[in-house]
This record gives C-alpha cells, sequence and structure tokens, in this order.
C-alpha cells in the first residue's frame, strides 16, 4: 500500500510542467520526483513494479520527451536555460525541467525497462527520444542516455511489423548523423535487436565499417563475422569452439544480401559512395555468405590445401547446390538474363567488374577485387572462370592488367600471386569456351581469341603512350603492365 502512495506522488509530480512562469519551484519538484521513481525501481520487487508502474509511466514518458527537447535545445536548437536548476523555454509548450533531472530522468526510464521491459515492448517514440538525447553537449546526460538505450534493447528483442519498420527508420537515420555518440548507438542496438542476417543491419554494418571513430567500425566490422571463440585449454579445443562458433553464426542467403544492397539504385549509390573500407567489408561479407550457401571454401586454393580437413555431412548438398548456382549464372550472363540467385550472382560479378575497372579508385579496393575475380575463377576447377569470359566482359582483364602496372605499390611481375595468375589463365581458357559442359567451337574459339588479342594490344599501346608521355615531363615511368604475363594468356 506504501509503494502504491509513492506510485501516485510520482505520476503526479514527475509530470513536467509548462512553461507559463506560475509553477515555481516546478522544476525542482520533478527533479525530487524522478529520483524517487529511480529509487523505487531500483529497490522493489519485480512484483510491486509490475503493479506500481503503470500509473507512473505515462508520466515518466513525458518527462522522457521534455529532457529529450531539453537535450536539444542544449545542442543550440533553441530556448533558453536559466541557472538556478529552472529552465524556461521561450514558448509555453517547452516543459519545465533541469539540468540536473535530465540525467536522472534517462536513468528512471532505464532502470523501468531493465526491470520491466514489456512496458516498453514497441515504444519506439521513447527510444527516439533517447537517440535524439545523445547529440547533447553535457556528459551526464549522454552516458545516462546511453545506459538508458542499452536497457530498453531488451524491449525489442520480437519486434515485428510495424514497429520493427518504425525502429529501421529510427536507426538508419541515427547512423547518417554526423553526431560520432549517435552512429556508435546506432549500429550497437542495431546488432543487439536485429542483427545480422536481417540486411538493413548488415546494410548498415557495411557502410559503417569506414566510420572514422574506431568504436564503431570495430562493432560494426565485428557484427559481419562470427564472433571469436573464448579460449580453451587446448589447442583441439580450440578448434572445436571456432568451428561450432562458426556453424552457429548465421548469414542471410546470398541473393537476398546482394539484391537488397546493390538491386536498389539508391543503396546502391550510397555503397559506391562510401570509403573504401566498406567496398572491402561487402567483399568479404558476400563470399562468406556466398560460401555458407554453397560449399564453396572460403581459403585459396593453396590454404585449401594446406588446412585440416573438416567433416561435412552436408558437403555433397551444398556442393551441388554451388554447382548448379555457378552454371545456371554463366548461362544467364551470357543471355544477359537471369533471376534470383542466378541474377545475384551475376549482379555481384559486375559489381566486382566496376571495382576492379574504376581507376580512380583506392589500391586497396581494386586489390580486394582482383583477388575476388581469382577466387570466384577458382570456383569448382575453374568453371567460375566462365563467369569472366562471356563477350564484353574481357574488359575486366584489360582492367586487371593496367591496374596491377599502375601502382608502384604492388607486387612486380616475378611476383604475382600464384592464384591470381591462375585465374588469369582459367579465364583465358575459358573464353574459348562455348558454355559450361559444352565443346567451342572454331569459330567461337577464334573470335574469343581475337577479342583476347585486342585486349592485350590495347594494354601494351596504352602503356607505351603512358611511357612516352611520361619521359617528356622529365618523370621515371612506373612499372610496365605485366607484358610477359599477357603474351602467356595469349
Amino acid at each position: 500500500e506504501a509503494l502504491e502512495h509513492v506510485g501516485r506522488v510520482v505520476a503526479l509530480c514527475a509530470e513536467p510542467a509548462a512553461a507559463d512562469g506560475v509553477q515555481v519551484g516546478a522544476a525542482r519538484r520533478h527533479a525530487a520526483a524522478v529520483q524517487l521513481a529511480l529509487w523505487t525501481f531500483k529497490q522493489a520487487s519485480e512484483e510491486a513494479i509490475e503493479r506500481v508502474a503503470p500509473q507512473m509511466l505515462g508520466s515518466l514518458r513525458r518527462a522522457l520527451h521534455a529532457a529529450a527537447e531539453h537535450c536539444a535545445f542544449d545542442d543550440g536548437g533553441g530556448g533558453v536555460s536559466a541557472a538556478g536548476g529552472e529552465t524556461v523555454g521561450e514558448a509555453e509548450s517547452v516543459a519545465v525541467v533541469s539540468a540536473e533531472s535530465v540525467p536522472l530522468t534517462f536513468m528512471a526510464v532505464g532502470e523501468l525497462a531493465r526491470r520491466a521491459p514489456k512496458l516498453f515492448a514497441g515504444d519506439v517514440d521513447s527510444a527516439r527520444a533517447l537517440f535524439s538525447a545523445l547529440s547533447t553537449r553535457e556528459l551526464d546526460a549522454r552516458m545516462a542516455a546511453q545506459e538508458a538505450l542499452a536497457c530498453l534493447a531488451t524491449a525489442f528483442a520480437a519486434a515485428g511489423g510495424g514497429t520493427l519498420a518504425a525502429l529501421e527508420g529510427v536507426l538508419g537515420e541515427a547512423a547518417e548523423a554526423t553526431n560520432d555518440s549517435l552512429r556508435f548507438c546506432a549500429v550497437h542496438w542495431a546488432v543487439r535487436v536485429t542483427p545480422p542476417p536481417h540486411l538493413p543491419t548488415a546494410f548498415m554494418c557495411v557502410l559503417l565499417a569506414a566510420d572514422g571513430k574506431a568504436e564503431t567500425a570495430s562493432c560494426a566490422s565485428a557484427a559481419l563475422q562470427p564472433p571469436l571463440p573464448k579460449q580453451a585449454s587446448g589447442a583441439r579445443n580450440d578448434v572445436a569452439a571456432a568451428e561450432a562458433v562458426a556453424a552457429a553464426y548465421a548469414y542471410p542467403t546470398f541473393e537476398s544480401l546482394i539484391g537488397y544492397c546493390l538491386a536498389d539504385g539508391g543503396r546502391r549509390a550510397r555503397l559506391e559512395a562510401a570509403p573504401t573500407k566498406s567496398h572491402l567489408a561487402l567483399l568479404r561479407y558476400a563470399r562468406a555468405t556466398l560460401c555458407a550457401q554453397s560449399g564453396w571454401p572460403v581459403e585459396t586454393a593453396t590454404e585449401a590445401a594446406t588446412a585440416e580437413a573438416v567433416v561435412d555431412t552436408r558437403a555433397a548438398e551444398r556442393a551441388a547446390v554451388g554447382d548448379k548456382l555457378l552454371a545456371n549464372a554463366v548461362r544467364a550472363r551470357s543471355s544477359g538474363s537471369g533471376s534470383g540467385s542466378d541474377g545475384a550472382l551475376t549482379l555481384y560479378v559486375k559489381f566486382v567488374e566496376a571495382r576492379l575497372s574504376d581507376r580512380a579508385a583506392d589500391a586497396a579496393v581494386r586489390s580486394a577485387a582482383a583477388a575476388e575475380v581469382a577466387w570466384l575463377c577458382a570456383a569448382h576447377e575453374g568453371v567460375g572462370a566462365q563467369l569472366f569470359a562471356s563477350g564484353a566482359s574481357l574488359g575486366w582483364l584489360q582492367s586487371l592488367l593496367l591496374t596491377l602496372g599502375a601502382h608502384e605499390t604492388l607486387s612486380p611481375l616475378t611476383q604475382l600471386p600464384a592464384p591470381l595468375a591462375e585465374a588469369l589463365a582459367r579465364a583465358t581458357h575459358a573464353s574459348c569456351s562455348v558454355s559450361v559442359g559444352s565443346a567451342a567451337s572454331g569459330s567461337a574459339a577464334s573470335a574469343a581469341f581475337a577479342e583476347l588479342t585486342a585486349v592485350l594490344e590495347s594494354v601494351a599501346t596504352m602503356a607505351a603512350e603512358h611511357e612516352i608521355a611520361t619521359a617528356r615531363r622529365g618523370v621515371p615511368p612506373p612499372a610496365p603492365p605485366p607484358l610477359e604475363l599477357a603474351r602467356a594468356c595469349a
């Protein structure tokens, strides 16, 4: 009964008053009521909280929004903070709150969300208010808002439908903010509430993997890969733990990931405008997703040969899925059609080729794209090379040769990675085939060879012209394109 009296007092006094100049001491009364609510939520039993919290919830929510507005004014959004604990706004609609009560309000809401998360289930407005409060200059209020957000995340564990869509909007807006705290809390919340394979979260993590704040980039990158297992007592236990963690990690389907990130024009434009680390994150995550779905090995050919064999009861089934996926994508690309996973793989190949062909791109992106070409070409004993051997797609070979010769920081010709050289040979050989499993006719082979020769001649011509131009300016020429490799391909 005494606790019910406390609930009625808090519900009455925690209500923020309008700034009409009449409520003298309202802000101090409000701060005392919020502090009493915080003490109650910490000390009362769960049964008691479930009984009295609903009557205090309405006042606390309105206090939360008033505190968030106070933080917005503190960040330069308008209003004046007066000394002595009172806050009087320029308009009558601004609630009376004190700077002291702002962190207390966030702490009370966070404690109630921790003890009784069901009360905030679907309450996107409270989450939006706490996110907006993260832009405040007051450290105490910002830290209290972060802790309250962490407690509130449990209430959205089973969110769906309209609630999930509204929450994705709040998180997406916070992820694009210029404020470091907003972006960090956005990705941290998204990973906790809707972790990958949820596609909006995966796309957010891809973009924020290049964030300027190290904590945000680290959190985003870690969400795109299986977590590291805890150290066990022996090496064999460590291997088993790592395999168990990797098996429990869920990936989206490859077609859904590529369709969400690349098929949509707006998201594709955002990704193409993102920094280098975002491109690298998508390449790594897409490869891991494709491997998880089709059973292809993530390691290169050399690493796979020396790695310890792992028994997989579904290896044959997954390998069959990979064979079908690859064969259909090759046929879809050669015919210019495709849907579902076939179209997704074709779209991904075009994305990789575009990164490789973009001479304005960072050297790390082009190098990663070249490695992805090598990996795809080596898939299923060279069948994947068919993806890069149809029609005008041989332009990737020209871009690759120019890339290797344009950057002095890259390895010279004598140190060309063996998997990449093998991939080039496979792709060149595949250009003389019409489709998977069929022999090439003489005319088709002649046409493919003529196209390849034209590409190699273009590379040699451009290299010679560049060398002449740099010599005229007195600049030492860069390392020439690997013409020996081109001749070997021909």
